[in-house]
């Protein structure tokens, strides 16, 4: 069986954001990531054995996890839209027609 992995090459050398890795940590899979504007932030689809997929962001620098949208499945999507006004990197989902 396969594993899932995002991973992140910056300054400080290679690591694994993915659900093996050190910021999304034990947490199931994780699929389609997607960098904030401010590269805070990596927004991705998470999916835990028994649970429905849905859109949760990880704070690189912290390793902190949150949900974006708690209890709302998402199959997938296009895109992410982001407010340019907000300061917290919190995206504004758009859906395809």
């Amino acid at each position: 069986m396969g594993q899932d992995a995002i991973w992140l090459h910056d300054r400080r050398g290679d690591r694994s954001l993915s659900s093996e890795g050190t910021v999304i940590n034990r947490m199931g899979a994780a699929s389609l990531p997607s960098f904030s504007p401010n590269g805070r932030y990596v927004h991705y689809l998470r999916e835990s054995t028994g649970s429905v997929r849905e859109l949760w962001r990880a704070d690189i620098e912290s390793g902190r996890n949150e949900p974006v949208l708690p209890g709302i499945a998402i199959v997938s999507y296009v895109s992410i839209v982001f407010d340019q006004r907000s300061e917290s990197g919190k995206p504004l989902t758009r859906n395809k027609l």
